[in-house]
């Protein structure tokens, strides 16, 4: 019956393709457009050395132990962070750094909070306990694309309105130095055109319905394992690859493959897409020659990846929203490292995934 609710959904974005080649009203192709055609260009300054950007003298001279992707939510079904039982994984791991490193700065490099599943008010009453832990480790917070509603915030005129100490070490994405090395810190969402804008777009509406029908079963996973929203994501990227192709019969384009937008509906749980990510971040690299690494969450796989001449150029932090529950840590010289918090403990990930 789920998967049915599913196929229903993804269905209606299928005609909205169909619709899309139709003799429309200008204003009502724009909003079409706007809602299944999304792209973006990325540039360099579009990312980094904002006003915005987090400051870099909060990180000097400490090692950095980089976590993102909590999406902790407001504790119902939707909330795969505090239904697995990660908010207890997560204060012990915070606990075991700070006993063993006297000289660490813990970075929430995104998706720290989920805005786009739960209400802004249930959010912020079911995580007072883990901002009040982070203030006091005065954490640095990089937004991502799920808790991008704090954008606005970094205003210095509204910025009073949220109170609380956390958030007085919160920015955007930043360029730092460390050992030879200039290191990207971002989300990882700033190249992903269905996630990249804070106007709620694919990728938000997707996290809506995935929502509603973990509300219907009391679990953010199916019967058969899956997270319902890996398997949402999967069926909708089917059904909209199949509308692509309808709309290029509508548009008398002669094959397909013109039509295709190159982007799949996000890099979160896809082998395929978090490569097209990764793609986008090394062209951006190649291009501006701006960093020499990037350490980013996003796609929830942890991982690296290495140029041609066999040099890691990228570490991609996982997630604490499944079972596996990854972090990064960059010491003083630059060096990168996964680890993973498993049975009360910290050990170096054994399943790092190269791309």
């Amino acid at each position: 019956k789920v998967m049915c609710q599913i196929l229903w959904f993804c269905a209606t974005i299928v005609m909205l393709n169909i619709v899309a080649g139709m003799k429309l009203p200008c204003q009502t192709k724009l909003i079409i457009k706007r809602i299944l055609m999304e792209t973006i260009n990325v540039e360099m300054e579009d990312i980094f050395n904002k006003k915005t950007s987090v400051k870099q003298e909060w990180l000097e001279g400490r090692n950095i132990y980089v976590f993102s992707d909590f999406h902790s939510g407001d504790g119902t079904a939707r909330d795969n962070f505090k239904y697995l039982g990660n908010e207890t994984n997560l204060m012990q791991c915070l606990k075991y750094i700070k006993k063993e490193d006297e000289n660490s700065a813990i970075l929430i490099l995104g998706d720290f909070l989920e805005f786009w599943q739960s209400p802004f008010g249930s959010v912020f009453k079911n995580n007072i306990s883990l901002m009040d832990e982070f203030a006091d480790t005065e954490a640095v917070y990089i937004l991502g694309n799920h808790d991008n509603d704090l954008l606005d915030f970094l205003d210095p005129k509204i910025s009073p309105l949220l109170g609380h100490k956390f958030f007085d070490r919160m920015g955007e994405a930043v360029l730092i130095n460390r050992g030879d090395k200039r290191i990207a810190l971002a989300h990882g969402h700033e190249v992903d055109p269905f996630n990249s804008s804070a106007v709620p777009g694919k990728g938000r509406v997707l996290a809506i319905i995935a929502g509603m029908f973990e509300d219907k079963i009391g679990s953010p996973f199916l019967p058969n394992g899956k997270s319902v929203e890996s398997s949402l994501l999967k069926v909708g990227e089917w059904l909209l690859s199949i509308g692509m192709q309808l709309y290029a019969k509508f548009k008398n384009i002669s094959t397909p493959e013109q039509a295709e937008s190159g982007q799949g509906l996000t890099a979160s749980k896809s082998n395929d897409l978090t490569q097209k990510n990764i793609e986008s971040w090394e062209k951006i690299k190649n291009e501006k020659k701006e960093f020499d690494v990037l350490v980013c969450g996003h796609t929830h796989r942890p991982g690296i990846a290495k140029n041609s001449e066999n040099i890691c150029w990228y570490y991609n932090s996982g997630s604490w929203a499944s079972n596996r529950n990854t972090y990064l840590k960059i010491d003083l010289k630059g060096e990168i490292t996964i680890h993973e918090w498993k049975d009360g403990g910290t050990i170096l990930f054994d399943e790092t995934i190269t791309y």
